[in-house]
């Protein structure tokens, strides 16, 4: 009896493997590499169009206005009563403001300094999604490209046991330090007003305690949202892995489905709690957390029904099998994981330094504007191009599991042909995108959404706009460098690529052209930064990867790499030699 049972897992796992075998050893391999990265974009651009209506739901919806006349943020949200007992309207800073004639702020600019200083910890959040998954998914497709059932069992469990520990860490260290980096980033945005008032004056006396009150409130705000998206992330986590893992065995139809309806749901949610309750920005991040819940639910029923039909090698019962936990795959798997999660960390550090720094060069170049004037801009830029980049991520993210699959056979042709087929379907997707934002729908969005008003604000936000969607073509362009070195494990030369853009690149350019701009008092110079930065990311990752794309050899070199060297090692344990007595 246990021989036929064995017999008939064996038999079933084997149709498993050839099922999934053929989805991907289609001889149309473009056909092939579309299929799996169209459902990615698809999945990431409404993940991307869910942060865009977020951020329009707070912009439209917290503030009190026709839209919300029973919210609690409007105006007399500053009012405050110090230690001294002394009331203070916001009607005394304005009078403050108008005397002294600096143009004040208001609710609205509360609201979107918030989101503004929670900003980088959310980037951080979504990396840190990708630090166990992307490595997981990786090994995952290796082991299904072999065929090989024992090291399929090891990656799936030693990759769900560690992405459970590591994402409840990371969320704990978060919680931990959110308070404090949150204050330090409110501190150093309101601080610099402040430099050429007279305290001692009752005018001037007045405008620094407000100051004191908006960071106060700003940090009170913030805080409340970060600590509900990093406390439950781990949810998120497991939304990914899912949806990572079941596009490695080949499905896409069920994985299309359900992360675009969860963003719907998000957006309803979203609706509903920041109109009808007086959480304000947290609201967003309870409906958030809902989405999150409800998609984590769906991929596990799905996921129990595909165990139930023998269709998947994602069961629970392998996971905490002994033997089945294997360091070597767990090193693996953190190690390639971390170019995605230096990637986005690394973005997240150069655009806190770059919006930082735009008030420092607004100040010196074009004085008689408010500071904070072209930061303001970009909140309502940055979330109409975060529509676009996000959405291209979708194309590494689909075309790495074919990639994977294609290592684990050793089919080095079909991954060159991958390298160079991804580029062309980015610069087409991106380019069909940036004439969509920047020229069709930049005015509906600008107006209608984002409140820019006035002709001159206009111009200058398209021209923002314009200037900074550049930078997503030539991401797009360069991410095929990342996709080569992650799924032939060169971590080494993957991490290289993934910190070009944020560190590598980046400093020289930041320098050079934020001491340009303010030599030829030119702020367009400063804004052009990040563009320029992609632009010299692309060159660079190309020069480094085409080499590599055409070197077969190098594909399994044991040579001058950790991933490399490290498989081997692995191999090396897994099947020991054995010597035998002459």
């Amino acid at each position: 009896m246990p021989l036929n049972t064995n017999n008939e897992k064996l038999t079933s796992k084997n149709v498993l493997n050839d099922r999934i075998t053929k989805r991907f050893n289609d001889r149309r391999l473009f056909i092939v590499l579309l299929r799996f990265i169209i459902p990615s974009i698809l999945v990431s651009f409404f993940a991307a169009l869910y942060i865009f209506v977020d951020q329009i739901m707070i912009v439209k919806f917290v503030t009190r206005s026709d839209l919300n006349p029973d919210s609690i943020f409007d105006n007399d949200y500053f009012n405050f009563v110090d230690s001294n007992g002394q009331s203070w309207t916001y009607q005394d800073y304005l009078t403050a403001s108008n005397d002294l004639k600096i143009p004040p702020f208001n609710i609205n600019d509360l609201i979107r300094a918030a989101i503004s200083i929670s900003a980088p910890i959310t980037v951080i959040i979504n990396a840190l999604t990708l630090l166990i998954t992307m490595g997981l998914a990786n090994q995952f497709s290796k082991a299904l490209g072999r065929g090989d059932e024992e090291k399929i069992k090891e990656v799936w469990a030693t990759g769900f046991i560690t992405n459970v520990i590591v994402s409840i860490a990371t969320s704990m260290i978060i919680v931990g330090v959110a308070k404090r980096w949150l204050t330090s980033s409110a501190n150093g945005t309101m601080n610099r007003p402040l430099e050429s008032l007279d305290t001692n004056s009752r005018d001037g006396y007045i405008i620094s305690i407000f100051f004191a009150r908006f960071r106060e409130l700003q940090v009170q705000n913030a805080s409340s949202y970060v600590y509900i998206l990093a406390g439950l992330f781990t949810i998120q986590t497991f939304n990914q892995m899912y949806f990572l893992l079941n596009q490695s065995e080949g499905r896409q139809l069920f994985i299309s489905i359900i992360p675009p309806l969860a963003n719907l749901i998000n957006i309803l949610f979203d609706y509903l709690l920041i109109r009808y309750t007086s959480a304000g920005i947290a609201a967003a991040a309870y409906a958030t957390v809902i989405g999150w819940s409800l998609s984590c639910l769906a991929y596990v029923i799905y996921n129990i029904i595909l165990i139930k039909k023998k269709a998947t090698h994602l069961e629970y019962r392998e996971i905490f099998r002994k033997g089945h936990f294997n360091w070597n795959y767990l090193y693996l798997i953190i190690l390639i994981g971390l170019a995605s999660f230096f990637r986005n960390a690394a973005l997240s550090v150069s655009n806190g330094i770059f919006q930082t720094n735009l008030v420092t060069a607004t100040e010196k170049i074009q004085p008689d504007l408010p500071p904070n004037y072209y930061q303001s801009i970009f909140g309502s830029v940055t979330p109409i191009s975060n529509l676009m980049l996000q959405s291209v991520w979708g194309l590494i993210h689909g075309s790495r599991s074919l990639c994977g699959f294609k290592f684990g056979q050793r089919n080095f042709k079909d991954i060159t042909k991958i390298y160079w087929y991804v580029p062309l379907i980015a610069f087409s997707y991106s380019s069909i995108v940036y004439l969509l934002f920047g020229f069709g729908l930049n005015n509906i969005f600008l107006i209608n959404l984002f409140n820019i008003q006035g002709a001159d604000n206009l111009v200058v936000a398209n021209l923002v706009l314009r200037i900074t969607l550049v930078q997503s073509i030539f991401i797009a362009l360069s991410m095929n460098a990342q996709l080569l070195f992650q799924s032939t494990q060169r971590i080494g030369m993957a991490w290289i690529a993934s910190l070009m853009q944020g560190l590598f690149t980046f400093a020289p350019v930041f320098f050079t052209m934020y001491n340009l701009a303010i030599d030829t008092n030119n702020i367009y110079l400063y804004i052009w930064i990040q563009p320029i930065n992609a632009i010299l990311t692309c060159i660079g990752n190309w020069i480094i990867s085409i080499p590599f794309a055409h070197k077969y050899r190098e594909f399994v070199s044991k040579r001058f790499d950790i991933g490399t060297m490290l498989d081997k090692y692995l191999n090396k344990t897994k099947n020991p030699k054995i010597k035998t007595k002459q």
